[in-house]
Order: structure tokens, then C-alpha cells, then sequence
């Protein structure tokens, strides 16, 4: 709520000053009124601006804003009721005129309602002090006015409203900068809530740090003239008020005349008045680490665009609060494995570009490998167990790199690594809904909604396909199903056989979709849920299925949910079979020649290699590893593909024409890419990096074992 009375104010209603002065002066006089004051009123009655001529002046506009305010909403709406120009005098039966009248101490008003954009509505209202008798003409002229003038606050809101526009774009683009050009977060915080207070037209904000120890919220930065010291003391509980709520939903909250509100709490020292207050997340990977909470006490109404702009200063406050923790953080292999998962999230956006996609995942193989091999190393040769949990957490996310680098090779279709077997779709569907049950349970409780999920399978018959392509394809139709059920619903799963095929369907009751949307279902990129989804889920899901050689068929409309139904060929019952490989002799000591042009991965391979017991001779390059070719003879030459000037495959060549029978093995982060039929004609086996230290040693074991026969 915001009371416009002077004259600076009026003035930027138009770019000349004195047309919107000389109209509210024109209008008054037009009739011969001593007073004359326009009301509009937003979609809540109370909430209205004021403006009004010079003579305003002479009244006390904080008493006049404050007695409209008291006024009732019922009174507010039967005024408007008919929609036609009113005069009343002192007698007035209508009770928003009669307040008016005994407000502003006139004895006649004439009321004319104009409609704003919005669901808004406004009233030109004229007031004479003496006792005035009204003729038909002034209803027509107080039509006229009222109209021209509504014109003018029309054009006037929408220049508004673009600058304001503009101003919070500008604001975002500051802070984005402040953001990436000062390490000092402290100053960046300051700067992130005095831009969020100006650009909301809030009277202070705090940003509150979440203590995941304790889960506590506390004040880290605090701007506010009056109760700072106040605000700075207070720590709140996940729950606790309003903060504490957005904090434990992550969902922000407006909460205008916030006294009024049983989710509020009072702060300690700071007295009851009449408040709005607007609160978004502070989120980095999809975590709450904070709260920014803003508030007014001068009568500002926030609104749905304040919290979404919020929410984007949000998201730019909580990079600036894990910047500067990853930047002050020792933890240097958390910091790696941050940076490639953030690769790693860009590089599946353009997993469309294949070759792009490849070479970057080549890149990452090489750097998870030195991570993995390094903290396996280390949980061999450290005996004190209180570092082993948190070496387990960076092998796993270290692990987790790996899958995910491979699912990216996966999807650009030029990887042989993937070895299909004879799946069971029955269990492929029972463990794809426990993996998606905090969507479709935990997190719809969480948001007041039940999706119940049925399954209904029937006795099928075994297909070829990788188990866990088709778990990830069942999920993301699950995950698909639960999005298109806002409201809550059911999702059905069911398997039969139909003409000799294995038919899955995945069903559900949500809203369902238009010819529009299914016909570009599968495309990339292609999404209907906004900013909440990248377009890449059923496209991943289609690539699967597409592997598997399953028919796919649509069903949906609007209001009516949806149903995937695919068909899968039965297995051939066709198994090769395999002579087992005499088992070596695992205490032998080897000697190997490793050779690679990555010193870190050369270095960590090397450890590997002592480690299990076997000499081992480094060659940082082909170049070097030829060299040494031509006077010693080794157990088993380890080579890297990818190297300047001589390459993996000229070094496993000169071994098989220097020294036949001599054993190569091949490591790579191309290696999942690589057609194993034509490599394994050149070298003895092939291992994808990054690997594991029991990977490594298993592989060299079958390699040993295939060179004795």
C-alpha cells in the first residue's frame, strides 16, 4: 500500500508534469468541487493508492490514508456494485460515502467507478464542504474525467511497470557480477540483500545460514534500521516461523499482514505492528543451505512476481555462498569432483553432439581415474578407520562420476561397452518403483497429495536387454507419470505376453497431453514443465527402447493421463558359452612396463602396481615406452590409446613384431567407445578408465591366464 499525494509523485504520471496536474485541477473545477481524490483499489479492497490535487495538501494524508484503510471490505464492494456515477450529502445511506463524507468533514460527494486493469477498479471521487446540489450534466462530466484520467494512470502504471522491470533486470546483472568478480562473500551477501530490498521496495531482509549440525538457522547478514541487533540474535528451528518453514519445504512463502498469520512468529524486542514478509530458499544441488527473508512495515503488498525475482536472487546468493566455501576449502578432492559433476551436468545438455560429448567424456575418465585409483590406495594403506568414511564418500562420488560419464557415452551411440543379458522386465518394474518411491510417496505426502501406485504382473517370458537401461526407462516414466499428477492420482505398471511379446505398460490418471505435445514427445530438448526440466527424460527413454528394438505406443489427451505401452521380442534361449581360463598364479610378481603421457594417472597406475606386488618400469609417453622396447622384455606392457606422436595402438603394434606373445593391455578413456572386436585383434584386452584397483588386477589376471594357454 503506498499513499501518492505530492506533487513530485503526480509528476511522473506522464513525461510533461503539468498535463496529469492540469487534468486533476481541470477535473476538480469541471464541477466546482472543493476536493477532488482518486481511490484504486487492487484485487484485495484494502490494499489501494491515493491521489489527489493540490488541496490535498491541506488535509492530514496519513489520517486520511489510515481512516480508508479501517474502512470495511463490504463497504468497499457494494459502492462499486452498480457500477454507476453516485451524489450523496450528509445523509447518505451507503456507508462508503458516508465515511468518506465524515472523514474528509464534506457535506456533498459525487462518485464516479472506473474499471483498472487486472480485476482492479478505481472512483473519482468530488467533495464540496458546503451542502451542493447536483445537475444531471455533472454525471456526465465526472464519467468523462474519470475516464480520461483512468487513461492516464493506465499508461502511466504500464511505464512503470516496464522500468521496474528493467530496474530488477539491472539489479540481477549487479549481482551477477559481484557474484564472479569478488571473492569476498561477505560483501557480495551485503550487496545481494541491499539490491533484493530495494528492487522489492521491502524495508529490510536478513540472510539466514543453515547449520546442518544443529539444524539451526542463523543470521549471517542482516539489514534493517530499527530491530538489526534483534534480528541478529534470533536462531530458528526447520519449522520455526515463517523462514524456518521455507527452510524445512523449500518452497518460498509470501505472507502479507504477516501479524494476522499463525505461521509467523514474534522476533524478541520488536513490537507487534502490521507487516508483510516475502521468503525463498537459498538451494545449491537441490539442498536448502539458507533463507532470505525480507519484510516491510510501511504497508508494501508482495506479490507472485516479487517471489519468483526472490528466488532468482536466491539462487544467485547461494552460488555466492558455495563459491566462496569451495574456494576457502582445503578438501581438494571435493572441490575436483564438484567441478566435473558440474562438467558433467553441461556436457548431458549437449550430449546431442556426439563428438563433443565423447571427447569430453574422455576428458573426465582421466580425471576420475586419478581420483578413484588415489582413494583406493589410500583405504589400503591408511589402518585408521576414522578416515575411511570419508574416503568412502569420495570413492563413491568418484564412482558415481564414472556411471554417469558412461550413461553419456551410452546415449551418444557410438559405445560397445554395453553387454546385454537375459532380463526379467517383472523385476525390472518392482525395483524401479521402489527407486522412485520418495517421488511418488515421501515427497506428494510432503506436498498434501497421495499418488497411488498399482502393479499388476503377470508370468512373462525372459528378453535380452541391460537390466539397468531399462530400470533408468521405467523411472523416467514413473518420474513423468508423478509430474503430470499435480493433484495427486494413480500410476498403474503392468506386464503380460501378448502374440509372442513381452508388453510393459505405465499408466496414470494425471492431466494428460494434446496431439501438439505427443507428437513431440521423445524430441530433445523438447519439455512441457518449464524451468523445472532440461527435455532430455523420455528422449533417453526412447534411445533405450530403440536399442532394445521395442515397439513404443502413445496414448493421451487432456484430462485423460497417459499410457506407454512397449513391446519387447522374447530371448533367442541362445547362450554362448564360454571354456573357463585356468586360474593364475596371483602371488607371482610381474614385470610391467606402464605407459601413459598423464604423469597423475602414470604415477597412481604405478602405485597400483606395487601395491599388488609387481615391478614396474613407467614410460611418460609411446615415444619413451619404444625406446625401452628395444632392449628389455617385460611380463606385460599397460598402455594408454590416446598420446602425441606415437599412440597406443603404434606401441601394442611394435610389441607384437618385437616381442611375440608379449601380453598388451589397453587403458583408456576412449575405451568405452572403442569397437572391442576390431581392438581386441590389435591388443590382449582393453580396461575403459577410470578403474578400480580390483578391476585392474582382475583384468590382469585374465590376461596372464589367456597368455599361459
Amino acid at each position: 500500500m503506498r499513499c501518492w499525494l505530492n506533487r513530485t509523485e503526480l509528476a511522473t504520471f506522464n513525461t510533461d508534469r503539468s498535463i496529469f496536474k492540469s487534468t486533476l485541477e481541470k477535473a476538480k473545477s469541471a464541477l466546482g468541487s472543493d476536493l477532488f481524490i482518486i481511490i484504486i483499489c487492487g484485487q484485495e479492497r484494502r490494499d489501494f493508492e491515493l491521489y489527489g490535487d493540490d488541496q490535498c495538501a491541506a488535509y492530514d494524508r496519513g489520517s486520511l490514508y489510515r481512516s480508508l484503510r479501517s474502512l470495511p471490505d463490504s463497504l468497499w464492494i457494494n459502492s462499486w456494485s452498480d457500477g454507476n456515477t453516485h451524489f450523496y450529502d450528509h445523509r447518505a445511506e451507503n456507508g462508503f460515502a458516508s465515511s468518506l463524507l465524515d472523514i474528509t468533514s464534506c457535506s456533498s460527494l459525487l462518485i464516479a467507478p472506473f474499471l483498472m486493469d487486472k480485476g482492479g477498479f478505481g472512483y473519482g471521487c468530488w467533495l464540496w464542504q458546503v451542502p451542493y446540489t447536483s445537475k444531471e450534466e455533472d454525471f456526465m462530466k465526472a464519467g468523462l474525467l474519470t475516464d480520461q484520467i483512468c487513461l492516464s494512470i493506465k499508461a502511466y502504471q504500464n511505464k512503470k511497470s516496464a522500468r521496474e522491470r528493467g530496474d530488477k533486470l539491472a539489479a540481477l546483472l549487479e549481482l551477477s557480477t559481484a557474484i564472479y568478480s569478488s571473492l569476498n562473500y561477505t560483501e557480495v551477501l551485503q550487496k545481494a540483500v541491499k539490491l533484493s530490498t530495494e528492487i522489492m521496495g521491502a524495508d529490510g531482509g536478513t540472510i539466514f545460514i543453515l547449520d546442518k549440525e544443529e539444524t539451526l538457522l542463523r543470521p549471517l547478514i542482516t539489514i534493517d534500521e530499527r530491530y538489526k541487533d534483534q534480528l541478529n540474535s534470533i536462531c530458528l528451528k526447520l519449522g520455526e516461523g515463517i523462514t524456518g518453514k521455507v527452510a524445512e519445504t523449500g518452497i518460498g512463502i509470501i505472507s502479507n499482514h504477516s501479524e494476522n498469520d499463525s505461521r509467523c512468529i514474534q522476533v524478541p524486542g520488536t513490537p507487534v505492528e502490521e507487516e508483510s514478509l516475502i521468503s525463498a530458499p537459498l538451494k545449491w544441488s537441490g539442498e536448502v543451505i539458507g533463507v532470505v527473508t525480507l519484510w516491510s512495515y510501511s504497508g508494501k503488498i508482495f506479490s507472485r512476481e516479487d517471489l519468483e525475482i526472490l528466488t532468482i536472487f536466491a539462487r544467485q546468493t547461494a552460488d555466492a555462498i558455495e563459491n566462496a566455501k569451495l574456494f576457502e576449502s582445503l578438501e581438494k578432492a571435493y572441490e575436483e569432483l564438484s567441478a566435473t559433476q558440474e562438467q558433467l551436468i553441461m556436457a548431458e545438455k549437449l550430449k546431442a553432439l556426439g563428438d563433443m560429448a565423447g571427447g569430453v567424456a574422455h576428458d573426465f575418465n582421466n580425471v576420475l581415474g586419478t581420483i578413484l585409483g588415489r582413494v583406493q590406495l589410500l583405504l589400503k594403506k591408511i589402518t585408521d578407520p576414522s578416515y575411511h568414511n570419508d574416503l568412502r564418500v569420495i570413492e563413491e562420488a568418484a564412482l558415481k562420476g564414472r556411471r554417469t560419464v558412461r550413461r553419456l557415452q551410452d546415449f551418444t551411440h557410438v559405445s560397445s561397452r554395453l553387454k546385454y543379458g537375459k532380463v526379467d522386465l517383472n523385476k525390472v518394474v518392482l525395483e524401479a518403483i521402489e527407486t522412485t518411491k520418495p517421488a511418488w510417496k515421501d515427497n506428494a505426502q510432503r506436498m498434501g497429495i497421495t499418488i497411488n501406485m498399482h502393479n499388476e504382473l503377470c508370468n512373462i517370458g525372459i528378453i535380452d536387454g541391460s537390466h539397468e537401461e531399462l530400470k533408468e526407462a521405467v523411472c523416467n516414466i514413473i518420474l513423468n507419470a508423478v509430474d503430470a499428477s499435480p493433484e495427486g492420482g494413480n500410476i498403474w505398471l503392468k506386464t503380460w505376453m501378448e502374440r509372442g511379446k513381452v508388453v510393459l505398460q505405465i499408466r496414470d490418471d494425471g492431466i494428460g497431453m494434446d496431439e501438439n505435445v505427443k507428437n513431440k514427445l521423445f524430441f530433445p530438448f523438447f519439455t512441457t514443465k518449464g524451468k523445472k526440466g532440461v527435455g532430455m527424460g523420455l528422449a533417453v527413454v526412447y534411445g533405450i527402447l530403440f536399442r532394445h528394438q521395442a515397439d513404443i505406443g502413445v496414448e493421451s489427451s487432456p484430462g485423460n493421463g497417459a499410457a506407454f505401452t512397449f513391446k519387447f521380442s522374447l530371448t533367442n534361449d541362445t547362450a554362448e558359452t564360454s571354456t573357463p581360463l585356468p586360474k593364475p598364479n596371483i602371488h607371482k610378481c610381474l614385470s610391467i612396463l606402464l605407459v601413459d603421457d598423464d604423469v597423475n594417472l602414470l604415477e597412481v597406475v604405478g602405485d597400483m602396481m606395487d601395491f599388488l606386488g609387481h615391478t614396474c618400469t613407467k614410460a611418460e609417453g609411446g615415444k619413451e615406452a619404444l625406446k625401452i622396447l628395444e632392449d628389455e622384455k617385460f611380463d606385460l606392457v599397460i598402455t594408454d590409446l590416446g598420446m602425441p606422436e606415437v599412440g597406443g595402438w603404434d606401441v601394442a603394434r611394435y610389441c607384437r613384431e618385437r616381442h611375440p606373445g608379449m601380453p598388451v593391455l589397453l587403458i583408456s578413456g576412449w575405451g568405452a567407445q572403442l569397437d572391442n572386436d576390431e581392438a581386441l585383434q590389435k591388443v590382449d584386452a582393453i580396461l575403459p578408465k577410470p578403474f578400480q584397483m580390483d578391476e585392474i588386477k582382475e583384468t590382469i589376471e585374465k590376461v596372464m591366464a589367456t597368455a599361459a594357454k
